[in-house]
């Protein structure tokens, strides 16, 4: 299919899809449905995985128990991210019939799903504003990546702010008032920031953002905002090495230099990416590579110790349980990746699926309210 995709061929599309589900694949899809609807929701982690073409999997962690929820089986389904309510799940999705990606929300609940932005291409991660009313998402706008919004509730999609360079995927504030990006704009990535209410000021969208810290140029994406909202924590190369620095926020909108108080957490001679705090805010787990492989460590916020979690490595980022007790991380083991489960108190680790994981996106359902 050529050009942009309307609205009434992608709903076409959907129906088609549905119509071709044989009993086997629907049989599996509503089983999916119901785990997702009954189990405990903080006991899941959303998924992609299988080739040629990747499909979405809901994984019971207590029972060690997978399955498939894509609702198009003839499609590609890739980065999943719940809702920060448990209930609906965001993902991007493609067809033979398209070789774009675009975005999609599914209410695992009730078994619909709702095409946004059909004519806007997808390129990654979405990401849901803290209230759980907006998604920002990344989009290919005249072969660059730049940021979007949708909003579920009314159908509404708009660029966040057209840039003169790539971006990465967006990330949002704590308050929800504003979307953070790298932008290499000048050819290296530097942290920016955009209005998401842009539609509605006389100036519009396209020139709207700001550089909102000027004293350090951020590495590896993405960073990671403490519960509390008031921390950064993100990868930098200040020295020659990756290091984790720390920065507060001194901004409720978006405003130059929203980031100051910036030191460094990590000293050696390692890289150090992918921080992520914990949800009580007492600990930060990371990647690092000593001796030239990738594992899992630990950081006590408060007296900066740190241990080791892994130690066959690991690869892409992690997501935590919502109780803070367990990380979930993707391994290779035996060649073929799969999901691990480790206990951050122990350190005890064990293989939660062996299915052939497509992406590093691992999405651990929200207790919701």
């Amino acid at each position: 299919m050529a050009g942009k995709l309307t609205q009434t061929t992608l709903n076409g599309w959907i129906t088609h899809l549905m119509m071709r589900i044989g009993s086997a694949s629907l049989t599996l899809v509503i089983a999916a449905l119901i785990l997702g609807a009954l189990l405990p929701p903080a006991g899941q982690i959303a998924y992609a995985a299988g080739q040629p073409r990747a499909d979405l999997y809901l994984v019971d962690v207590g029972r060690s128990l997978s399955a498939r929820m894509s609702p198009f089986p003839e499609a590609d389904n890739i980065e999943p991210a719940w809702s920060p309510d448990g209930k609906r799940l965001a993902f991007i999705s493609r067809s033979d019939a398209d070789a774009l990606f675009h975005l999609f929300v599914m209410d695992v609940g009730e078994r619909r799903v709702q095409a946004l932005a059909p004519d806007l291409r997808a390129n990654g991660l979405p990401a849901w504003s803290p209230d759980g009313r907006k998604i920002a998402f990344p989009v290919v706008v005249n072969g660059s990546p730049q940021t979007a919004i949708a909003i579920p509730e009314t159908g509404e999609t708009y660029i966040l702010n057209l840039t003169g360079g790539s971006d990465s995927p967006p990330m949002w504030s704590p308050a929800g008032k504003w979307v953070m990006y790298l932008s290499y704009r000048d050819g290296n990535p530097r942290l920016y920031a955009a209005d998401v209410d842009c539609n509605q000021l006389a100036r519009g969208c396209r020139f709207n953002d700001m550089r909102i810290m000027r004293s350090v140029g951020v590495g590896a994406w993405p960073p990671s905002w403490s519960p509390d909202g008031r921390t950064l924590v993100f990868t930098a190369a200040l020295r020659g090495d990756t290091e984790l620095y720390l920065a507060v926020s001194n901004c409720p909108i978006v405003s130059t230099d929203c980031m100051e108080n910036v030191r460094r957490i990590t000293d050696n001679s390692d890289a150090d990416y992918a921080p992520s705090w914990s949800p009580h805010g007492k600990q930060i787990a990371f990647i690092s590579n000593p001796g030239g492989m990738n594992n899992l460590y630990l950081m006590d916020v408060q007296t900066g110790e740190t241990r080791r979690l892994t130690a066959n490595g690991v690869m892409g980022e992690i997501s935590w349980s919502p109780d803070g007790k367990q990380i979930a991380l993707v391994t290779l083991s035996g060649g073929r990746s799969g999901i691990d489960i480790v206990d951050i108190t122990s350190g005890s680790s064990c293989r939660l699926t062996n299915l052939p994981i497509m992406n590093s996106t691992l999405s651990w359902r929200p207790a919701g309210n």
